[in-house]
């Protein structure tokens, strides 16, 4: 079933200006004409022919073009935002026609983008009033899908978390997309919420989040040993210690960002005095690709996560849509 959306998204790029003239190139309404009024938040420029080589370069914060501006945007048939300091583009599509995701994937699919978060689609069953987390870095909050291609999935703690995450998983393997579905797009806005609330915390940047953003707080104060030989960070988990989730994101924040001055490492493992004690923590850290060890009573160390296989829970709805895409 279609559904009439303004389809808002947010979009990093390694080159925002490429994608944006992209974007007016392949995408309506912007390849139907030039944009009503091009502004910086304090002039109003009404000549937009080529304004994205002629008017950006001169702007130094944001940039916002409209399409059929109205008097308080009421009228748009869609925007672009371009924040400098942050690099991020945002767009918005009024009255998109909204089939499925596949389709969004696909159309976004040939446009030089890293990392996508797509805004809600209704203010409506408690949306308005949902504080929801998401990316930061000046992205929309967390609405009913977010994306990754190419590098932008560097951003993740580990491609694992895609597959075993509390949503619905598509992929585009010509284009290395994984376009991530956070709610039944039929749902009323009550239960998309509901569905979609578990997934959106899971793909933020803080506690339980797998998501790291082009900064990171850490909170914790990171100790390991490293083994320049096999360009390994090894983390000593003393026995009794517990591990919380604020601890792993650190650990994978530093090894995105290379944190550990002058020593260069590609992996990283926590070792448990008490082999034990690793068996709480296993999944979590399987899903962080965070190598897992600990020592036996007889003081030998053995790798605990070789032997891990685990299988992917997707939620109820997400199981429902298979089926019903398999009948």
């Amino acid at each position: 079933m279609s559904q009439k959306v303004n389809l808002k998204t947010s979009f990093s790029s390694p080159e925002p200006m490429v994608l944006m003239k992209d974007i007016c190139r392949s995408l309506k309404p912007f390849n139907q004409k030039l944009p009503s009024i091009v502004t910086d938040g304090y002039e109003e420029h009404t000549e937009t022919q080529d304004w994205i080589d002629k008017l950006l370069p001169t702007y130094k914060f944001s940039a916002r073009a409209y399409w059929g501006y109205g008097l308080i945007g009421e009228y748009e048939e869609g925007f672009i935002s371009y924040n400098i300091n942050k690099q991020i583009v945002k767009i918005q599509i009024s009255d998109y026609e909204l089939v499925d995701a596949e389709s969004v994937m696909k159309m976004l699919a040939p446009l030089p983008w890293t990392v996508a978060a797509f805004c809600q689609l209704s203010r409506q069953g408690g949306w308005k009033e949902y504080p929801a987390p998401g990316f930061a870095d000046f992205h929309f909050q967390h609405g009913w899908a977010c994306a990754f291609k190419g590098e932008g999935h560097n951003h993740l703690v580990s491609r694992r978390w895609l597959e075993y995450g509390p949503w619905r998983l598509l992929r585009d393997e010509e284009n290395d997309i994984s376009f991530v579905q956070f709610h039944d797009l039929n749902a009323d806005p009550a239960t998309a919420l509901e569905q979609a609330k578990v997934g959106h915390r899971a793909m933020s940047i803080y506690g339980v989040g797998g998501y790291i953003g082009k900064t990171h707080p850490f909170s914790n104060d990171l100790r390991a040993l490293y083994v320049p030989s096999a360009r390994n960070m090894r983390v000593v988990i003393p026995a009794g210690k517990q591990i919380t989730y604020s601890e792993m994101s650190d650990y994978c924040a530093a090894r995105h960002f290379q944190a550990f001055e002058n020593q260069p490492f590609d992996t990283l493992s926590f070792v448990f005095i008490v082999a034990e004690e690793a068996q709480p923590y296993l999944h979590d850290l399987w899903l962080r690709e965070i190598e897992c060890s600990g020592f036996t009573p007889q003081g030998v160390e053995v790798r605990l996560d070789t032997d891990y296989h685990p299988v992917p829970h997707p939620p109820e709805w997400v199981r429902r849509l298979e089926e019903s895409e398999n009948t």
